[in-house]
């Protein structure tokens, strides 16, 4: 276990003492009268049962209908602001159309089909493996239940450090109602949704929502053409305009549609199917700087075409009064294509970079992921102090991509990456057990066994770059389909070696077609290396969590949680390490983390108003953290042709020969080390000038490694507060005491990594991983705040007047683990730089609304505004190659407008 300083252990402790105190002041206060107003009470599902929010043994915030229509938010992008130590993320740009959430300064930064989040997020209790999937629109939900700490003894995988469960709207018997709502704001805001619950008899219930919105961008685009090639040249510039402020990046185009059936046959069981559809045509917001926050030079447009589509089912029926069977079944089909221009026009703001160094554009075509999961569990109804929960997970996930990075005016070369096939399974056998040792004092054990097991069949890799001595040793073209490999024969991962790729010619388009010659870039042919792997790799898992909980009277709830949590290892594509004569198959350890949490939740009187605190104590030891790595590409690696293109576990030669020497001879490796190292004159190839060029060291590799450890604790608070039946505070404050990486274990790795691209403009160089030990971990700020007003002014008429304010507040935090702030640049003229690293300093945003109500809230009128003072900080950040200049994606600036809404 990681250790705090003695600094950090005395805070920690001073704060468990802070809540001990608070707790029995509250007990003392709840003495008074009772007050006339009552704070709602919220029933959440977090133990698998239905539990009072203030008496459920874990911090968790359950944000309502209410709350979520009331602040306007449609998405789970827009939830940290209401959950403390949350936060979520636009990765779109470089994270594949992705989210990213982190939870007490831990987040997942690998979004390819091989990265899992952790933190889970779930509808309805079914298992949304994708981070891509945490876009799925939040409309006519019941509530969103956010889980804090290790929650995998219960929840579905992977929820290393806590779980998001989004519950929807279910159909109601024997009641006919419905709701319609629209939003109209500047920007040409655009938004309607609604909902309507028929019954059919007193047995059957159907539900049909709603949701579409379109939203010009706030970005000021332009069309970018530095390099002194005309739009006429750029094969990409057919699939739109990126400058169009309807359709251009960071525009909004989505709708979604869920059908929903109840049948309960019998009081004792339910049937309830749920299918979804949300489909997105919203371009990834563009990579902009600091001082340009809204501005961007595009070569080429931004497009999304995303569908997510999903059945969900639930079956529930209970035996004799004494145990409840449920069965859930979840089947999401997720599939998008993407074209995004990485660079965005970043370098022109760094004068003296040559303009054009670094345009890149990413092509997705297609991403499908297609998720079944099944989970049968048992939960005992019968009175008695024991109860049990015993339960079965079976999952399986397969993915199908093929996706280039392709930089096409300036003859930099493409690379080209399919897997046809990569499939993630887990299995999970799990139970907890309750047990009222007396009325008060209750103790809590969950145990959970995990399988998981990941297989890469016939994925491939192509990279072709540039002449600069690849024409004379390959030939004036080399083509890799001299074979005669038919497109069948690539699909099917065996005996092959390059499906060809043909100029863009539309969006979406299939795969180019196999035979197809690899076009001329600006006249300079490409020299190919193509790689083929077969990888089947399996890991297990126990863990487990142990809550002892105290209820000295009914307003007063303590409890204390020791718990672990796990994330399924993974693994990357194969390298070949010149250097050190080594074939390197990154495959990575799970993820561990060991929690320890003490919580008090309490309610009481104060100012003749209902309060309640929940707040929480905790501290995390944090072990393999995965993560991904940009290392230098010619510095580190040869990228010559290898794979085991037969599966036959061996690495074989696809080249003939380079300078007559085979670069391997049916060698045998393991994921590190060769077991027959190649001779000195194969590897001398890679020591050829081709691999000493500038266009060849600046191309990167995203390396995933283990960081050996990390530990970061700190408090949470969370209240809400009614002084009068008219006023309702609300709100949370967290700190941390502890953050920090460990030492980083290099025994795994055959290098010494150091990121290509994080700080290779300072002065002092990029230090490698092992120096990271110190470093914080990123999005994790020091201190967060929320607080939240609103006050009912009541007309003669009966009708309402509520006005509404919010602030939120977060100290400085850092982006990445590099935690580079500023620096001395070795830039023409570039001296100290304070704007260029990764470091996002402290901001307040204030959100307003006033809403109109009629006495009998048939309908309602409201204004609103998000973000008013247009505060803008960083929420993500990518240095752009050999210009030096980092790219960040940005928080929205204000939005204002009117929404309304019907309710028959």
């Amino acid at each position: 276990m990681i250790r705090f300083d003695r600094r950090a252990r005395r805070a920690l402790m001073m704060g468990v003492s802070a809540l001990a105190t608070f707790s029995a002041a509250g007990a003392y206060a709840r003495q008074a009268a009772e007050p006339e107003a009552a704070l709602e009470e919220v029933v959440v599902t977090a133990t698998k049962r239905e539990t009072q929010l203030m008496t459920t043994p874990v911090a968790i915030t359950a944000v309502t209908a209410a709350t979520l229509e009331k602040q306007g938010i449609t998405s789970a992008l827009q939830l940290d602001k209401l959950v403390p130590n949350l936060k979520v993320q636009d990765q779109s740009t470089l994270g594949m159309g992705a989210l990213q959430m982190s939870m007490r300064g831990i987040g997942n930064s690998n979004f390819t089909e091989q990265g899992d989040p952790n933190v889970g997020f779930h509808v309805d209790g079914v298992y949304m493996s994708r981070p891509q999937a945490a876009w799925n629109l939040l409309f006519d939900v019941d509530r969103v239940e956010v889980l804090r700490g290790p929650q995998g003894t219960l929840f579905g995988r992977n929820s290393t450090v806590g779980a998001i469960n989004v519950i929807v709207s279910r159909p109601k018997l024997e009641e006919f109602s419905g709701k319609v709502e629209g939003q109209y704001g500047n920007y040409d805001d655009r938004m309607i949704r609604g909902a309507i619950n028929i019954p059919v008899g007193d047995k059957i219930a159907l539900r049909a929502t709603a949701f579409a919105q379109k939203r010009d961008t706030y970005y000021d685009l332009h069309l970018d053409t530095r390099n002194g090639a005309t739009p006429a040249q750029n094969p990409y510039l057919n699939l739109g305009d990126p400058a169009s402020k309807s359709k251009g990046a960071g525009s909004v185009d989505h709708k979604a549609v869920r059908l929903s059936a109840l049948f309960k046959p019998v009081e004792q069981g339910s049937i309830l199917l749920t299918y979804e559809n949300y489909q997105s045509k919203s371009p990834a917001a563009p990579l902009t700087v600091r001082g340009h926050e809204y501005e961007a030079w595009l070569s080429t447009p931004n497009l999304t075409d995303m569908t997510i589509e999903s059945l969900r089912g639930e079956v529930k029926y209970e035996f004799a009064g004494a145990v409840e069977a449920k069965y859930t079944y979840g089947h999401t089909d997720y599939e998008h294509e993407m074209v995004i221009d990485l660079d965005s026009g970043v370098s022109r703001y760094r004068p003296s970079t040559a303009p054009g160094t670094d345009q890149q554009y990413f092509w997705d075509r297609p991403f499908h992921t297609i998720s079944r999961s099944h989970e049968l569990q048992l939960t005992s109804t019968y009175d008695s102090p024991v109860q049990w929960v015993l339960g079965y997970f079976n999952f399986k996930e397969d993915t199908e991509r093929n996706l280039w990075i392709d930089l096409p005016l300036v003859a930099d070369g493409l690379i080209d990456f399919w897997q046809p096939s990569r499939v993630a399974k887990s299995e999970a056998f799990y139970g907890t057990v309750d047990w009222d040792v007396t009325d008060q004092l209750k103790l809590k054990l969950g145990v959970r066994n995990s399988k998981d097991r990941k297989t890469d069949h016939g994925g491939s890799r192509y990279d072709a770059f540039p002449g600069d001595g690849a024409q004379a040793r390959f030939g004036v073209p080399y083509y890799l389909v001299a074979n005669g490999i038919s497109d069948a024969d690539y699909r099917s991962g065996r005996n092959t070696t390059y499906q060809g790729i043909s100029r863009i010619t539309g969006f979406p388009a299939a795969p180019g077609t196999a035979g197809a010659q690899i076009a001329a870039i600006n006249g300079v042919t490409a020299a190919p290396f193509d790689r083929l792997f077969f990888n089947d790799h399996e890991w297990s898992n126990t863990d487990y969590s142990l809550t002892l909980s105290y209820e000295p009277n009914d307003k007063t709830y303590l409890y204390g949680t020791v718990a672990t949590g796990y994330k399924s290892g993974t693994f990357q594509d194969t390298y070949f390490q010149a250097r050190s004569y080594q074939v390197y198959t990154p495959v990575l350890d799970p993820e561990k983390l060991t929690s320890y949490e003490v919580g008090w939740k309490q309610r009481f009187e104060l100012g003749g108003g209902p309060a309640q605190v929940a707040a929480s104590a905790f501290y995390m030891d944090y072990k393999d953290k995965q993560e991904a790595i940009l290392v230098d590409f010619g510095d580190q690696f040869c990228p010559y042709t290898f794979g085991d293109f037969d599966g036959d576990g061996f690495v074989e030669s696809f080249v003939p020969g380079l300078g007559g020497v085979p670069i391997f001879s049916q060698t045998v490796f393991d994921p590190v080390t060769l077991r027959n190292n190649p001779t000195q004159q194969q590897i001398a190839s890679c020591a050829q000038p081709l691999f000493d060029t500038p266009a060849m060291q600046n191309m990167t590799e995203l390396v995933p490694i283990n960081l050996a450890s990390a530990g970061i604790g700190g408090i949470e608070v969370e209240f809400s507060w009614a002084p009068t039946p008219n006023d309702r505070f609300s709100g949370f404050v967290t700190t941390m005491l502890a953050n920090e990486v460990e030492d980083i274990d290099t025994s795994r790795l055959p290098f010494i990594l150091t990121d290509a691209l994080a700080c290779g403009d300072r002065q002092a160089g990029c230090a490698p991983i092992t120096a990271l030990k110190g470093n914080k971990l990123p999005f994790a700020p020091k201190l967060t705040a929320n607080l939240s007003y609103s006050h009912d002014f009541h007309l003669a008429s009966g009708a309402t007047i509520t006005p509404w304010a919010q602030v939120n507040y977060s100290s400085s935090y850092f982006l990445s683990l590099w935690n580079v702030d500023c620096y001395a640049s070795i830039a023409a003229g570039g001296g100290q730089v304070c704007n260029n690293g990764d470091k996002q300093k402290a901001y307040a945003t204030v959100d307003l609304s006033l809403r109109y109500a009629p006495g009998d809230k048939k309908w309602y009128a409201e204004a609103y505004g998000t973000n008013v003072t247009g505060e803008t900080y960083a929420t993500f950040n990518r240095r752009n190659g050999n210009d030096f200049v980092t790219g960040y994606a940005f928080n929205a600036p204000a939005f204002y407008g009117v929404r309304a809404g019907v309710y028959f």
